[in-house]
């Protein structure tokens, strides 16, 4: 290939993968919005469940007994889901707001590297020694990993293993974190409606 061909193929690539890093920054954007429709409908499950055991005595007559377990259930499946839905939402906001300190610093400190090894480049052919410049990554990651615990380090190991190829390998855990608050959410507002549908159900039997 030509030095221009691949020049233009390196910078086409990079161009596409800035794009793709942009999309991926704005859909995590939504995780928010998420987690504060799902903290609205936690607290009203919270609210509704609450005024139900408080009144258990005068719903349980229109309901039934079956209708009011099932009610419940509902409610309280609903809240379990609204949890799961928070917790992804903390981990994604985790995972995001760790992954852009990890930029900012590696920025600053790619910046001082790149500097000091064209001068290192330079004395080595000035003297004909010829040496091997670069960031060992392994050794970072090595260094970084071994201060957790073992299982932690094997699954971090083998994410990195697995999208070593990937150039967007930051993203893979926080859009994964996104789709499960989302389903989570889902469930949770299904849930808290089908409580709703239930209660008029059981209610119109009597």
């Amino acid at each position: 290939m030509h030095p221009v061909e691949n020049w233009n193929q390196i910078t086409r690539e990079n161009s596409e993968n800035e794009i793709v890093s942009s999309m991926f920054e704005a859909s995590l954007k939504s995780s928010e919005t998420i987690e504060t429709f799902s903290s609205w409908t936690l607290v009203a499950t919270a609210a509704v469940a609450s005024f139900v055991l408080a009144n258990a005595e005068k719903i349980n007559p229109y309901t039934g007994k079956q209708g009011f377990i099932v009610c419940g259930l509902l409610l309280c499946l609903s809240c379990i889901f609204g949890l799961f839905s928070k917790f992804f939402a903390l981990r994604c906001k985790i995972s995001n707001d760790t992954s852009n300190a990890v930029r900012v610093s590696l920025e600053e400190h790619l910046k001082k590297y790149d500097a000091e090894e064209e001068e290192i480049q330079n004395v080595a052919q000035e003297n004909g020694v010829a040496i091997e410049t670069g960031i060992r990554i392994e050794r970072v990651l090595g260094l970084y990993l071994a201060a957790f615990p073992r299982w932690v380090e094997r699954s971090a190991k083998k994410h990195f293993e697995k999208h070593k190829d990937n150039p967007h390998i930051g993203y893979i855990t926080q859009i994964k974190s996104l789709c499960a608050q989302s389903v989570a959410m889902f469930i949770q507002a299904i849930l808290f409606i089908g409580f709703f549908g239930m209660a008029f159900m059981y209610a119109s039997k009597l």
